[in-house]
């Protein structure tokens, strides 16, 4: 058996009380849910990496709270939020230089802590079948993303980057620094994915207009294994029937 890489689990961040999308328990159910998969995916620690939030704090009290610019040398906790001091933010629809800053930081977060494989799953997806923990544990080498049929693009909510990826992890950490972080292209384009796996299905389903649209497509139900733009208004009544965990996520 091979031994098992040391993994984490990161998503970006943006936390704001007041806002109905970025409200404080958006991250909280992506910390349950993924805290409980943890093991399943061969993962030691989730991280939040955090675009400079006025409410960090909102979190919860059993998060750690680290500085950017201050790493400690050992983790003490297996949460993390990773937090920048000044917010970039999303001046305009391409233009996503906050989320930019955060992702390409993950580079530094491995190269620190030794991980072998950093697993990112964005704060609205989620893994839904079995089937897709088991493979995205498996995986031991090159960049992966997966596909949406309906945008017939990769998707970068979802990504496993492992090691010997982490050349071309470096590259767009340094190209993305180099440009302050405007980059002004869509990430499923720019992104260096070695291996877009398209057998596990699943899209943005929290977009109606896409779900509505796999319904409309398959007289019968079809089991998904991710599900993306899920935020904290949607409830699973819904989707329930195209899962094969059970989940909580109101």
């Amino acid at each position: 058996m091979a031994k098992a890489m040391k993994s984490c689990i990161f998503c970006t961040c943006f936390i704001n009380g007041r806002h109905p999308t970025n409200n404080p328990e958006r991250y909280k159910r992506w910390i349950d849910f993924y805290t409980s998969k943890m093991e399943a995916l061969g993962a030691e620690y989730l991280f939040l990496i955090d675009d400079g939030s006025p409410e960090a704090s909102l979190i919860g009290k059993d998060i750690a709270i680290l500085d950017q610019e201050n790493l400690p040398i050992i983790l003490d906790n297996k949460i993390n939020l990773v937090r920048f001091k000044n917010n970039l933010g999303r001046p305009a629809q391409r233009d996503y230089r906050g989320w930019w800053r955060s992702f390409s930081y993950s580079y530094i977060l491995a190269n620190t802590y030794g991980f072998e494989k950093i697993i990112h799953i964005e704060s609205d997806f989620f893994l839904v079948s079995q089937k897709i923990v088991k493979y995205i544990k498996e995986i031991s080498g090159g960049w992966t993303a997966f596909y949406s049929p309906f945008f017939l693009f990769p998707e970068s909510g979802i990504q496993i980057i492992v090691k010997d990826a982490y050349n071309e992890l470096y590259k767009v950490y340094e190209d993305i620094r180099n440009k302050n972080y405007e980059m002004n292209k869509s990430a499923e384009f720019y992104l260096p994915f070695t291996n877009i796996e398209k057998k596990y299905f699943g899209d943005r389903f929290g977009e109606l207009d896409v779900f509505a649209k796999h319904v409309n497509l398959h007289e019968e139900v079809t089991k998904v294994d991710w599900i993306g733009q899920v935020l904290p208004h949607f409830k699973t009544d819904d989707f329930e029937p195209f899962f094969e965990f059970e989940y909580k996520w109101e």
